[in-house]
């Protein structure tokens, strides 16, 4: 039977990979970590990959032929993301080559990683050069390299998803959308009169969960080993107009948003237009 591991399953994208899996792959095993409970899975560990000992025998009595590594933090602050998307991603690496893994890894990047893009410079593709401004995608960045290194080193099959922005329930509220649903429960329930956040002029690429974890799955069956592969919708979209979508969704008036652009931190860059080209993932849908 085939296992397959998901790292940091507890989050909003794992358990939708999960529940995908479960209805794609039927006949395989899903195994699942993370430093919380998930109780929706029959075989999960809580498990730090910052413990090398525990890792390794968790990963020499499993086995699992095909990891989706989906551990890692976007708090912007440098110790803890790169712990976290980094070290975590080296801890595993090198554990897979000390018990001979022969399957194949997806790592999981950011849209963050491409940094200061010019408008002109859009829709992005894949040979844009990095040019992080956040720690959270320097240290994503970090990651991408590792995998090259890791490919060209130790011929390693690994491939990378450089995600854009995700539409999920539940998401952290260190990013918009969690924000948002957090705004709106409260808005709900009285708590608050106005929905405030900060500047909604910006324009992003936004893609619910259910088809970024399909896309996981395409580029892991299909991508070639060491490529990097843009997981977004390629249409871009004003912040200010997601935001109303979604208050009109949940049947709240636009007069209750307000947009304070102080809510912006000085030394925070917030670039103005970033939207992926997807004719990687288009060509991968094809073959």
């Amino acid at each position: 039977m085939k296992k397959i591991l998901i790292t940091g399953a507890a989050g909003a994208t794992g358990k939708m990979l999960y529940r995908f899996l479960l209805t794609k792959e039927p006949e395989s095993q899903l195994l699942t970590t993370d430093l919380v409970p998930f109780d929706e899975s029959e075989n999960h560990t809580i498990l730090s990959f910052q413990d090398t000992e525990n890792l390794h025998q968790y990963l020499q009595t499993h086995q699992p032929q095909t990891i989706y590594h989906l551990v890692g933090t976007f708090t912007n602050i440098y110790a803890i993301d790169y712990e976290s998307n980094v070290q975590t991603t080296q801890h595993l690496l090198e554990t897979l080559l000390k018990i001979d893994f022969k399957g194949r890894v997806l790592l999981v990047g950011s849209a963050a990683e491409y940094g200061w893009v010019k408008p002109e410079d859009n829709p992005i593709k894949e040979n844009q050069t990095p040019q992080p401004i956040s720690n959270y995608g320097l240290t994503k960045t970090f990651q991408s390299q590792m995998m090259h290194y890791y490919v060209r080193l130790h011929e390693m099959d690994i491939v990378m998803a450089r995600t854009f922005n995700i539409l999920a329930e539940k998401m952290s509220e260190k990013l918009l959308i969690g924000r948002l649903e957090k705004l709106i429960n409260e808005y709900q329930q009285n708590q608050i009169e106005t929905i405030v956040l900060g500047n909604l002029q910006s324009t992003r690429d936004y893609m619910p969960v259910q088809e970024v974890v399909e896309a996981y799955w395409l580029i892991m069956q299909k991508a070639e080993k060491g490529s990097t592969i843009n997981v977004g919708s390629g249409k871009p979209i004003r912040i200010y107009d997601l935001v109303v979508q979604i208050l009109a969704q949940n049947n709240i008036s636009i007069a209750a948003l307000q947009e304070n652009k102080n809510l912006i931190k000085p030394n925070q860059w917030d670039i103005p237009e970033i939207y992926a080209d997807t004719s990687q993932l288009e060509a991968l849908r094809r073959k």
